[in-house]
């Protein structure tokens, strides 16, 4: 059994998920109380885009030891990759949960990818809530043009450099920048001496 473990991390380590999860298979076969079999097969599940399978593995190697952090993680990421977002987050809080009382805690890299994917799970649980907002604006702005500058030779600006009312000339330059969350768009235009 533990040969089989072997077997199954070095096949995981070289990327042949298959053979990862047929080495896990056989020690679970073995071995079928033992959940860091159950957990590392769930890692070449993943691997693999398994998801389902991840998950049912992840459930019983909680079954088993339900004080292991890593399992909670893995079975948060399992639910995540599900679209699941409401049982991932409390998977990955059950994480959070059992690395304050565990024994043997999570690596900090690890704890740090809780806090990443609670985050992730809130954004995409808010887009879900959010979801038919954004689907009206879109439509709103196909259906109405943006307006299009007009450039003016510098050769027809007065002489005392003064520019019309919302005309940019084209010796000037404009900037622009934007930042976009899950709900908003904000766009900044950056020019100087425009008068609009």
């Amino acid at each position: 059994m533990a040969d089989h473990a072997f077997a199954g991390a070095s096949c995981f380590i070289d990327d042949d998920y298959e053979g990862a999860v047929s080495f896990f298979t056989k020690a679970i076969d073995s071995d079928s109380s033992n959940a860091l079999y159950y957990d590392k097969r769930a890692s070449a599940f993943l691997a693999l885009k398994r998801y389902k399978d991840a998950l049912n593995d992840e459930n019983k190697a909680i079954e088993i030891n339900a004080d292991v952090p890593h399992f909670h993680l893995r079975k948060g990421l399992a639910l995540f990759s599900l679209e699941e977002y409401a049982s991932s987050q409390n998977a990955l809080r059950e994480a959070q949960s059992k690395n304050n009382t565990a024994k043997q805690k999570l690596s900090t890299k690890a704890a740090k990818q809780i806090e990443t994917w609670l985050r992730k799970c809130s954004a995409e649980l808010e887009e879900e809530q959010g979801a038919e907002v954004p689907k009206v604006a879109e439509k709103e702005a196909v259906q109405t043009e943006k307006p299009k500058p007009i450039n003016v030779p510098s050769a027809s600006l007065p002489v005392n450099g003064s520019v019309p009312s919302g005309v940019i000339p084209s010796n000037k330059k404009i900037r622009h920048e934007y930042y976009q969350s899950f709900s908003h768009v904000t766009f900044s235009v950056l020019a100087k001496a425009v008068l609009l």
